[in-house]
């Protein structure tokens, strides 16, 4: 999926479409944040450091 995403937004890079780009990136960076929250639940382990910092405060 990431991967596609990346493709896809190189085709937009190519034809100039700062928006579409835009709202490609801003699907990866919203399925991101709630990755790392899943993470934190269930592998504490394999994040380290600002455990006390939100993604909210990010």
């Amino acid at each position: 999926m990431v991967s596609e995403e990346h493709c896809e937004m190189y085709e937009m890079i190519k034809r100039h479409d700062e928006d579409g780009v835009a709202r490609v990136f801003q699907l990866q960076l919203d399925s991101t944040f709630p990755s790392i929250e899943i993470l934190r639940a269930q592998r504490p382990d394999l994040l380290s450091g600002d455990a006390e910092v939100s993604v909210a405060d990010i």
